[in-house]
């Protein structure tokens, strides 16, 4: 398992692993769709509890709805590490966020994360966490920031473009309703972002990126052009999403 090498590679404490229900990923395998019926919470809950044991070194003979899962306890001899790998969840809906905290050591935020988005996903996050028992300050939020970053700032800002193209165009043909919360905290309608949808359909990132508006990637949204300038915003959302929300959220760069 690449979990297993990386976390062995990495040496202890070092490793996390961010687990996702790619929508994309189960139709094209048939979960979650037409195939067992089974949604992306069965499959994500079922992964954390198949991964949680492999990586702790136990046997596992796991039947559920989505996985059946078989393996041997590793050998007492083994030189490998037997710590606890903190699991992160990346999730938009409520549904999955809620199972962040119920079942996870944290919650990983979908791209154009805004304070308010981040707000109403620690809410989610807390609720499942508190109805697990769990203590939901020990949970981790992350914030993920998408950035283009260039010497040159107009070529900067078409990287952009083509960053929010493929991310906002998986908006629409892959997450739609639950990812109305995130385009309402951030601005966007879905009847704005359609044409995007379209032109990856048609041409691809580069068709998408056409496109994309000045007003689909606010500066408060996406670092972009000069390092300095990109490292001025950065820093500010680092304030802005510590003191604002009320946490020391993670900021993530992608």
């Amino acid at each position: 398992m690449e979990a297993r090498v990386m976390q062995d590679a990495a040496g202890d404490g070092r490793f996390l692993l961010g687990l996702g229900a790619s929508k994309i990923f189960m139709k094209e395998i048939g979960e979650g769709e037409k195939g067992k019926e089974v949604g992306p919470a069965v499959v994500m809950r079922e992964s954390i509890e198949i991964v949680e044991a492999m990586l702790a070194g136990d046997a596992v003979e796991y039947h559920g709805k989505a996985f059946d899962a078989s393996a041997p306890a590793l050998k007492s001899d083994a030189h490998a590490s037997r710590k606890r790998v903190p699991i992160y969840v990346g999730a938009t809906g409520p549904v999955l966020q809620r199972l962040a905290g119920s079942h996870s050591d944290g919650l990983l935020t979908a791209s154009i994360t805004t304070p308010d988005f981040l707000r109403y996903a620690r809410g989610n996050m807390e609720e499942g966490a508190k109805k697990a028992g769990k203590d939901p300050s020990t949970l981790d939020l992350g914030g993920v920031i998408v950035g283009s970053i260039n010497k040159d700032s107009k070529k900067g800002k078409e990287g952009a473009r083509e960053m929010a193209a493929m991310y906002l165009a998986n908006k629409v043909q892959n997450i739609r309703g639950s990812a109305d919360v995130l385009l309402q905290t951030a601005g966007l309608t879905f009847e704005e972002i359609s044409p995007i949808a379209d032109g990856m359909e048609k041409g691809g990132r580069k068709a998408a990126a056409q496109a994309v508006t000045d007003d689909d990637i606010p500066v408060n949204t996406f670092p972009i052009g000069t390092t300095i300038l990109a490292v001025d915003i950065l820093y500010f959302q680092r304030i802005l999403y510590r003191f604002v929300i009320g946490a020391d959220h993670q900021l993530t760069c992608s």
